[in-house]
């Protein structure tokens, strides 16, 4: 959808906007667009095959690596001054886009999951704070408390 809400903005003055594109490129999860798709895509929209180093963002996967999600048999975990989920492969929730005065007082936040979003609220330093974790995009927001 991204992909698409780009270029159809960029052919809605194409002249103007089309200098924007390789920009704007970046910002599209290309690991999550049908591959047949984008193959379609290059072949027949000129516009899109001819936006530089597109050919370099489709094949690279690693620069937007699939969805995360929090599984039924895993374990989140939450405390001390670390966050991960336990499975069979150990993987640790980024936590530098909290503050530093809730990351040190993990051991006495309270959370819960929602929707697969982990809320994050309390602990000894901010008390008066929600932070939401996005699993899927491995970010996190502070919440209007």
């Amino acid at each position: 959808q991204v992909l698409e809400v780009i270029m159809l903005w960029a052919r809605h003055n194409l002249e103007e906007r089309e200098g924007h594109l390789e920009e704007l490129m970046e910002c599209v999860r290309f690991s999550n667009v049908d591959q047949n798709y984008l193959a379609n895509m290059m072949e027949t929209d000129k516009v899109f095959a001819g936006v530089s180093g597109i050919e370099e963002l489709i094949k690279d996967q690693s620069r937007h690596p699939k969805p995360r999600q929090i599984q039924q048999e895993e374990m989140l975990i939450l405390g001390g001054s670390s966050m991960g989920r336990v499975a069979l492969h150990f993987n640790c929730v980024d936590t530098s886009g909290l503050p530093e005065s809730l990351q040190g007082s993990l051991g006495t936040a309270a959370a819960c999951v929602i929707n697969n979003d982990v809320i994050v609220t309390g602990g000894s330093v901010s008390q008066s704070q929600a932070w939401r974790y996005n699993s899927s995009l491995n970010s996190w927001t502070r919440l209007a408390f």
